[in-house]
Parts: structure tokens; C-alpha cells; sequence
């Protein structure tokens, strides 16, 4: 007979049900991490492609100087795609009326614009397009602003500088578009065969060059390296994929952390019900393994039999999990990819090895121990049954605990998920420890109770040490699913929190001085609520205590300190900034200092009362640190590294701007208020808002798909640790009611028994999940540390209900079936 007979044999024989754990179990840690695998993988290279529209190539190189002459040619000498811009502002006159001149970008694209992603446009009342077969030669596409600002439709014609363009479409999307507070107005687009012929490009003219490249991913990465040695990033942006679509990418990468963090915590769980159920079936064997040492099997002949019977199981079982696997990401990729501009790729084998590897650390780290045990059993228990065992429990669990850190370090790859779960584990196991103590030493007090407390409480403190096994299981997984659900309840409501209702969805640049106190009047006067109005000013940091900035940044590797910064100034600290460190100035000071945020007073090891000298148009202004702060990059609102007191700024030209909710029911205001400011530039970024509301919502479904995956490795450790009991309790069982004990007896023994195993389990639990929580939320996702009190009260409560109906649906022979049927059954 070989493993797979035995196992055929086994499973029509009656232990088809412990069978069943443990093909569910590894087939549920297959599913889990091949299914997350698969899908994070393909969402991994979709979020690669979606950000590479945002940047119209897969690189790009941004300069506000021309860009050297060879960045283009060595590009295309190892293979890659490229298209240059250029953006400028000038005047644009209707031919029609030469007198109604706006201020406009320009933006002069190459013909291979874009290369990665879509420019969106409509020619009159046509459906959008999505090329540029249009855009010639004389011929420009214009922002829908720029339309209504000068009265202008598609088909007319206007003086670009000294060129005439046709009008031929109205700009939808814009692939690089993004938005720049620097913008000087709607964009106008034309192309680069023409740019020279609008005479706008003269010395002095404020121009930004830029370059796109595509191609192959580690042609990309190698042309990349290139760059960064070759070009001065002083005065050239490199921009990668990860910096397309910042905002995106940090909502989705916490999002793929999290789906990694339940997988971690399903592969537990699975675990758990795998040890339990293996050292029951291992039981079950001894045997079995007795009776064919009696017939003549040697060691090696039952080893090989074991380990043909456990590949047989660890085939199917892997069978059936990949399979469930690719229905399960197939699951989240429908969820998530309806917002996605590019389709998820096809999955590849990479997500479903490590599923499989999984399954296989797993199967031999939770069933190895005991099944090997086995093989070592004498011929002689067939008359002496005390003899043989499963081997040590405390060596099968350290197996068991270090095969679950190799799995999280492989899995997670993030160490704050490794202590936190570890960090549980151990508390668990000394409150176990307590809990052994403090049943042993009142078990004379406990027997004295009634008659069906007695029972349950002298079932639990005979089996004192499987009790407390039983209590750490059911609390172990209470923990990891408690804490997923913990974490899952955090990070969605920070994501909800990070984009509310009424974030600005507006920004307005390029404000005159003059006009400032006329649109505070006119935002007052409409009921629209702003972000303030902040002056803008331009300059770089020369020196840092009288040391050469740049010189000092280079020791402590930060090389981009002699760009240019955006610098402002306010007499009172801006909304959602917060001081770490030093105090706010006082509104009328007559000193020259400046809050540094604290990520770059980090980067630049700035500290308080540090002098910091700022070139701004060749002037040099000595300021002090007076405070260190921070603030919330993501909510749409005026955000500055440097913010000086006013005194340092005001004698300089600015710029203002602010941010605004324009409700949707207000959609009037905007053409309104233009009319009224025509050199105001109006930015609408209720679209990248949408984008990121829909990404949470997707991503909050796909969690929660993820945590009913836990969740059934939840109820596998639940019928696993039940099982696991199941037959001393029968036989205990079986045994008073052959000596006279009642049904409601014996149903209410185990009603409190199991009640209080759950009870206590979901106290355990509870502690454990409140610690793990707080370090996965606080270091792993840089989340604030709640309390969860709630939770202090659900968990031993729902706990010991489910546990210990599902106890009594699983003991329901007890009374159902004779005590002698019962006896001969277990034996």
C-alpha cells in the first residue's frame, strides 16, 4: 500500500474530518498568500504603468536651464523611446481682437508626445481623442479657461508671441499636467516645430525644459544611474515613477502592506489549526503504525509511507489552494481596477511559488514533528497502549514558532510585523503560563462548586495544560484576527480622515499683491472657505551658520539643498502645522526668523537658534530658527518647508496664492470670480480628489474580502482546538452518563466548559491584540496609538458564545448516541 491508498483508505475509513483540517488548512495558507501574492504583484506593475502616464514616460528630466545636448542620443543609443517639452508664459491675442492679450502657458510638445499614457482632447462637440493627429503645425489645443477668459471657440485663430495658431481642440487630460503653483495661466499647447517661431524665447524668459523617456525596465533604471552621476541635480529634477502619483502610491502602498500584513496573520492562523490537527491525527496513527511494525514494516518503510501520504496530502491540498488563489485575486483586481487607467497585468508565477512554499514550510514545521514521532512507536502498543507518543510539545511548538517568523520575514519583509506578532506570542505564552498556576493551585476550591461547574471546572483543571493550550490557541487567533480588524478599522478611517468633504479643490495662483484684500473680500462675501492667502517668493539657501550650504549638505547626504525653495511667510502658525520643537513668534516681531518643517531640519541637522542665509534675486537674507514643525503634505492646503517671520519677506515682489472648497452646487463661482480677477490662475484638482476617494473605497473593499480569507483561517483553528479535546471529553462524558448523569447535566458541564474557555481566550486575546495592534499601527503604518476598549468587552463575550455553541454543536453525541457506541468509537 502506498500514501496515497492509506490516505484514499484513511479518508472513506471515518477520519475524513481531521483529514479535512488539515487539507483545509493548507490549502487556506496556499489561497492566502498566493492570492495576495498574485495580486499585489499585478497591482505592483499596474501602479508602474498608471504612475508613468502621470509623467509621460516611464523618466523623466525636468530643468528650468536647457538640458545638455547628449541626454537625448545616449538615450536613444540604449534603446529608449524620448519626446522633449517646453513651457513658457507669454501673451496669447485673438487674431479677431488684438487688444484682449491673457497671460498663458505655453507647453511646445515633440511629436512622440506623450510616451506613456494619453493626452485627452475635444474638438467642438466630437467625443474625446486621445492622440495628437491634430496637432500640427499652426495649429494649438487650448484649457477650456483659456476659452472662456478670452470668448473664443474652437476653429478661431490667435497670435502665439508672433505666430498665428488654429484653435483645433480643448484640452480633457493632460498626462504631465499635474499642477504647479508657478503656472501663469491656461495652458496652450503647440508644437515643438513651432516653438521658435513665437519669438517668446529670449534671454531672460522664465523657461522649464523636460524630457520623457521609455523602454524596457532595467534599460530605464541603468539610464537612471546614468543621470544622477551625470547630470548636477542642482539644477536638474529627476522624477521617477514613484514620484507620478505620490499621493496614490502612499494610500496603495499602505494598502498592499496591510493586505500582506492579514496574509501574515491567515498563514498564522492556518498554522495553529495545522498543529493542532496534526498532533490529533498523529494520534490517531499510533496504531495504526503499531499494528504494521507487528506485520513486519521497518522505520524506513513507515517514514516513506508517512511522507507519501503527507505529499499526497500537500499536492491536493496545494491544488486546491492555487485554484482558490486565482479566483481570490481575480476578486481584488475586478474591486480595484474599475479606477485604473491601465489594465492590471496578467499574473505571473511569482506570487503562486511563494503560496506553495508556504504551504510546505508549513506542512513540515506543523506536521513534521508529530508525524515523525511516528516512526519510532513499538510493535508492542498493540497490548500496551500507554506506550508511544507524539513526541515533546514544547519542541514542536519552538519549530512551530520559528517556522512562523521565517514565514513573516519572508512574507512581510517589514520588521515591526514580525515584533508585534512575535511581542503577542510571548505575552501569550506567559499569561498562559499564570493561568496553568492559578488552575492547579484552586483546583480544591473549584470542585466544591455545583454540580455542573464542578464538572466543567474538574474536566478543565484534570487537563489543566491541554486547557491552557486550548486557551492560547483560541486567544492566538481571537489576537490576529481582532488585530487585523483593529488595524483595517485605523487605516481606513485615516484614509477617510486624510481626503474629507470639503478639502480644498482649488487652487488659485499667481495673485497680485493688489488683489489680495479684494479676494479675501470676495471669499468672505461667498461664503467660500479658503486656506488663507500666502505670499510667494523664490529663493535658495547659501549659507547654514555661515558654513557653505551646499558643502555642509553633501557631509550629511543631501544634495538638493541649492535648488530653489518656495518661501513664505505668516505671522501666525498656519492651520494643521504643528510646533516640535521651540515656540511661535509673536505677531508684530521685528526679528528675521524662520520654522523649518521637520523632515528637512532633520535632513539638513538644523536645531534651534541655527542661522540660515537665503539668496533671493541676490540678496541675502540672515534669518534664525525659531521653531521646527510639522504638517499634512496630502490635504490640498498651502504647505511650505521654509515659512519666515513676516519682516524677512515682505520688502520682495511676491506672488500670493491659497487653496478653496468650491462646493459642487456652487459650480458659478469659478467663471465668476475669473471675470472679475482675469489674471488669477484657477486650478481644479477635484478630479485627483475623486481618484484618490474611489482608491480608498476600492481598496477598503478588497480588505475586507482579504479579512473573510482570515476569517475562515479563524474558524479552522476553532474547529481544530475543539477536535483537538474532543475525544478525552467524549470518553469523560460517555462515562457519567453510563453512571447516571443527566443530559442537562452533562450539556450544561460543557456549556460552562466551553463558555469558559472562550471567556478566558477572548480576555487573553483581547491583551494580545491591543499590543500587537499598537505597534503595527504606530510603526508600520505611522498611525496615532488609540485604545480600543470596546473591544475589552466584545472579545471575551463573543467569544465564549461562539465557542461555546460551536463546542456543544461538535459534542452533540454525548447525548445523542449510546454511552457504549461512544466508548468503542474513541477506543
Amino acid at each position: 500500500m502506498n500514501g496515497w491508498q492509506w490516505l484514499r483508505r484513511e479518508w472513506r475509513g471515518g477520519r475524513s474530518g481531521d483529514l479535512s483540517i488539515l487539507a483545509v488548512a493548507l490549502a487556506m495558507s496556499v489561497a492566502i498568500v498566493a492570492g495576495i501574492g498574485l495580486f499585489a504583484e499585478r497591482l505592483e506593475r499596474a501602479l508602474d504603468a498608471q504612475a508613468a502616464t502621470y509623467l509621460a514616460g516611464d523618466l523623466a528630466v525636468n530643468s528650468g536651464k536647457s538640458l545638455p545636448d547628449n541626454l537625448i542620443s545616449v538615450a536613444q543609443s540604449r534603446g529608449l523611446k524620448t519626446s522633449q517639452t517646453i513651457q513658457f508664459p507669454t501673451m496669447a491675442y485673438p487674431v479677431s481682437d488684438d487688444t484682449n492679450g491673457i497671460l498663458v502657458s505655453i507647453k511646445a510638445v515633440s511629436s512622440d508626445y506623450p510616451l506613456r499614457g494619453a493626452l485627452e482632447y475635444k474638438a467642438g462637440f466630437e467625443p474625446p481623442a486621445t492622440n495628437l493627429g491634430l496637432l500640427s503645425s499652426g495649429t494649438a489645443l487650448v484649457d477650456q479657461s483659456y476659452l472662456d477668459r478670452a470668448q473664443l471657440a474652437v476653429g478661431d485663430s490667435i497670435y502665439v508671441g508672433e505666430l498665428v495658431v488654429q484653435i483645433v481642440g480643448v484640452i480633457e487630460r493632460e498626462p504631465d499636467g499635474g499642477f504647479s503653483l508657478f503656472s501663469l495661466g491656461p495652458r496652450v499647447m503647440i508644437s515643438m516645430v513651432d516653438v521658435y517661431s513665437t519669438m517668446a524665447l529670449r534671454p531672460g524668459s522664465r523657461l522649464s525644459y523636460a524630457q520623457q523617456y521609455a523602454g524596457d525596465e532595467q534599460a530605464i533604471t541603468d539610464f537612471a544611474t546614468w543621470l544622477e552621476a551625470e547630470v548636477n541635480t542642482d539644477d536638474v529634477s529627476i522624477r521617477t515613477l514613484e514620484q507620478g502619483q505620490p499621493q496614490l502610491a502612499r494610500t496603495l502602498s499602505r494598502a498592499k502592506q496591510f493586505l500582506l500584513l492579514c496574509g501574515a496573520l491567515g498563514v498564522a492562523m492556518a498554522g495553529v489549526a495545522l498543529a493542532l490537527a496534526g498532533r490529533r491525527y498523529s494520534r490517531y496513527l499510533l496504531d495504526a503504525v503499531a499494528v504494521k511494525k507487528t506485520l513486519g514494516a521497518t522505520p524506513k518503510r513507515i517514514t516513506r509511507l508517512l511522507v507519501e501520504k503527507l505529499a499526497a496530502l500537500w499536492l491536493l491540498s496545494t491544488a486546491v489552494g492555487l485554484l482558490i488563489a486565482l479566483v481570490v485575486q481575480a476578486a481584488i483586481a475586478a474591486l480595484i481596477s474599475a479606477w485604473l487607467e491601465t489594465e492590471l497585468p496578467a499574473p505571473t508565477l511569482l506570487g503562486a511559488w511563494l503560496g506553495i512554499l508556504t504551504s510546505l514550510i508549513s506542512m513540515v514545521a506543523f506536521l513534521g514533528p508529530p508525524i515523525y514521532q511516528l516512526r519510532a512507536v513499538p510493535p508492542l502498543r498493540v497490548i500496551r497502549r500507554e506506550l508511544g507518543g507524539t513526541g515533546s510539545l514544547l519542541s514542536a511548538s519552538a519549530i512551530g514558532l520559528s517556522a512562523f517568523s521565517l514565514l513573516l520575514v519572508l512574507y512581510t519583509q517589514t520588521p515591526w510585523v514580525i515584533v508585534g506578532l512575535l511581542g503577542a506570542l510571548v505575552l501569550g505564552g506567559g499569561v498562559a503560563w499564570l493561568l496553568a498556576i492559578i488552575l492547579f493551585s484552586g483546583k480544591r476550591r473549584l470542585v466544591q462548586a455545583s454540580s455542573p461547574w464542578r464538572l466543567a471546572m474538574s474536566s478543565l483543571a484534570r487537563h489543566r495544560w491541554l486547557t491552557v493550550g486550548q486557551i492560547v490557541a483560541f486567544a492566538l487567533t481571537l489576537s490576529l484576527l481582532a488585530s487585523a480588524v483593529l488595524v483595517r478599522s485605523s487605516l481606513i478611517g485615516d484614509w477617510q480622515a486624510s481626503i474629507p468633504e470639503d478639502a480644498p479643490n482649488h487652487f488659485f495662483t499667481n495673485i497680485a499683491p493688489y488683489q489680495v484684500d479684494n479676494i479675501n473680500h470676495t471669499f468672505d462675501h461667498e461664503n467660500i472657505d479658503d486656506s488663507g492667502l500666502y505670499a510667494m517668493v523664490r529663493g535658495r539657501i547659501s549659507l547654514i551658520n555661515g558654513e557653505d550650504a551646499k558643502a555642509r549638505a553633501e557631509k550629511n547626504g543631501y544634495r538638493h539643498i541649492s535648488r530653489e525653495l518656495n518661501l513664505s511667510y505668516a505671522s501666525e502658525l498656519p492651520r494643521d502645522n504643528e510646533l516640535v520643537v521651540g515656540s511661535w513668534w509673536e505677531p508684530d516681531t521685528d526679528q528675521l526668523l524662520v520654522s523649518v518643517e521637520e523632515s528637512v531640519a532633520t535632513r539638513m541637522n538644523l536645531k534651534l537658534a541655527d542661522t540660515i542665509t537665503f539668496d533671493i534675486g541676490g540678496t541675502q537674507v540672515k534669518v534664525m530658527v525659531a521653531n521646527i514643525r510639522t504638517l499634512d503634505w496630502d490635504d490640498l492646503r498651502p504647505a511650505f518647508f521654509m515659512l519666515l517671520s513676516p519682516p524677512a519677506l515682505e520688502n520682495f515682489g511676491a506672488s500670493w496664492m491659497t487653496s478653496a472648497y468650491v462646493p459642487d452646487d456652487r459650480s458659478d463661482f469659478i467663471p465668476s470670480f475669473l471675470r472679475e480677477f482675469a489674471t488669477v490662475t484657477v486650478i481644479d484638482v477635484g478630479y485627483i480628489i475623486e481618484q484618490v476617494r474611489q482608491v480608498i473605497n476600492q481598496v477598503s473593499r478588497a480588505v475586507e474580502l482579504v479579512l473573510g480569507l482570515v476569517a475562515v483561517s479563524a474558524i479552522l483553528v476553532l474547529l481544530a482546538t475543539v477536535r483537538s479535546s474532543q475525544d478525552w471529553r467524549l470518553r469523560e462524558s460517555a462515562v457519567l452518563r453510563a453512571l447516571g448523569a443527566s443530559k442537562n447535566r452533562l450539556l450544561g458541564a460543557l456549556l460552562i466548559e466551553f463558555g469558559f474557555l472562550g471567556f478566558a481566550a477572548g480576555i487573553l486575546g483581547a491583551a494580545m491584540a491591543e499590543g500587537a495592534a499598537a505597534v503595527i499601527q504606530t510603526q508600520q503604518f505611522d498611525l496615532p496609538m488609540a485604545w480600543h476598549w470596546p473591544m475589552w468587552i466584545i472579545l471575551p463575550v463573543g467569544s465564549a458564545l461562539v465557542v461555546a455553541l460551536f463546542g456543544l454543536l461538535t459534542s452533540k453525541q454525548v447525548v445523542q448516541v449510546a454511552p457504549n457506541d461512544i466508548l468503542r468509537e474513541v477506543n
